[in-house]
């Protein structure tokens, strides 16, 4: 039979699985997308998410991707939508199913605590300057600052110089600060 595409929130109290067949019954590909909501939009919170996705990108890929092979796109990132914060995980695989991949992701989540909390000061502070760069980094051509610019429109956040406020939000950020968010918003 086909398998489902999927897109959970891991079991929590208050979570929610929506599961969605696919279009084309003979499609062996699962995708799963773990969503974890953050609350609503500010800028401590969103530079504290960033800085988490910065650190668990590279091995989440890496875990899963790379050395496991579990799924052929694997990715980790940032979701704003409609002023809400939030985390994304997706893989998709044509070897594994939703409920393996949901508990794939659910693992790494659980695993990364203890990354995060091993963290050193010097380590992290090492990803909030790359961060920092890579928000006040000049755009290459005009069309990526239209780009930028008009979704700040279509967001309706009006936030003309969000990448420099939130360079300077990184400043003073701490390691410990970050494993506190982490546990509160994916290990609730």
């Amino acid at each position: 039979p086909p398998r489902p595409a999927v897109a959970v929130v891991p079991a929590r109290a208050g979570a929610h699985a929506v599961t969605v067949a696919a279009q084309d019954p003979a499609d062996p590909n699962t995708s799963v997308e773990a969503y974890f909501q953050v609350g609503p939009d500010n800028l401590q919170d969103r530079v504290l998410v960033d800085v988490l996705v910065d650190l668990m990108y590279e091995p989440f890929y890496d875990q899963v991707r790379t050395q496991e092979q579990f799924g052929y796109d694997v990715s980790v990132g940032v979701r704003w939508t409609y002023g809400v914060l939030g985390i994304s995980f997706c893989v998709t695989s044509s070897s594994k199913t939703a409920a393996e991949i949901t508990t794939r992701i659910e693992r790494f989540v659980t695993d990364f605590r203890a990354t995060l909390a091993a963290t050193t000061p010097a380590k992290f502070a090492e990803h909030l300057c790359g961060l920092a760069r890579n928000k006040l980094e000049m755009l290459a051509a005009l069309d990526e600052e239209t780009s930028l610019l008009w979704n700040e429109i279509v967001d309706g956040r009006y936030q003309w110089g969000a990448a420099r406020e939130e360079a300077a939000a990184l400043r003073g950020r701490t390691v410990g600060e970050a494993a506190g968010r982490y546990g509160t918003w994916l290990c609730g």
